[in-house]
């Protein structure tokens, strides 16, 4: 026979609880070890139990089950959380997933997922329930794929093409007044020296090439 698979319920619905109880009785390999009702009793009974899976409630009193979850990741090694919840929002389930969890799992599923998804955790893999991997991939592909330039401010991005058009600081003077104090200052604060495409490189990795082709500078000058 298998090592017993060692379980936390951290639920604080009585009833839900109970039930998840119910379900897992009825699996030899599961063993449940304890159960809390909240988030900061979660965290202590996980680091004073050590159980091998943690079935972890988002809607917790005191402490968010998102919360619970970090902490308990951060302080327990070797203890994997599942995610139990009745949100299938796609960025709760990315939060999840950031804090440390080795699962998601709807709570609308059927028991068989659920101690599916137990053992699978237990085995350090990843696992979504269906409805909540749906979510993730529909969110990736809705979501525009950002670069480093869309993070930049639009200041950023003015004094990067001037500099990616060969000027000097007192060339962007020239071509525009206020572009020289950029250069100097809009992408290091308080850097009174010029800045060099050595110094931009930091924050330019992923940049589109087209950003960088050379454009005209359009002066008062020439405008008129």
């Amino acid at each position: 026979m298998s090592e017993r698979i060692r379980v936390l319920i951290c639920e604080d619905h009585a009833l839900f609880r109970e039930g998840l109880r119910a379900v897992l009785r009825e699996h030899a390999r599961l063993e449940v070890v304890g159960e809390a009702a909240q988030g900061r009793e979660a965290v202590e009974a996980a680091l004073r139990l050590r159980p091998d899976v943690v079935l972890m409630d988002i809607e917790m009193p005191e402490m968010s089950g998102l919360e619970a979850t970090r902490r308990i990741v951060e302080a327990g090694p070797g203890v994997k959380v599942l995610v139990l919840t009745l949100y299938d929002d796609e960025e709760v389930i990315a939060s999840c997933l950031d804090a440390g969890a080795s699962g998601y799992v709807l709570k609308d599923g059927p028991a068989a997922q659920l101690v599916y998804a137990i053992e699978a955790v237990q085995q350090g893999k990843r696992y979504l329930s269906p409805g909540a991997l749906t979510k993730v991939v529909e969110y990736g592909r809705s979501k525009p794929t950002r670069t480093a330039y869309d993070l930049l401010t639009g200041r950023e991005r003015e004094v990067l093409k001037l500099l990616a058009d060969g000027l000097t600081t007192s060339d962007s003077t020239q071509a525009d007044p206020g572009a020289g104090a950029s250069v100097r200052h809009g992408l290091h604060p308080g850097d009174t020296s010029s800045v060099t495409p050595a110094k931009l490189r930091p924050r330019v990795q992923g940049i589109p090439e087209s950003v960088f082709r050379p454009s005209p500078i359009v002066t008062s000058r020439s405008a008129s």
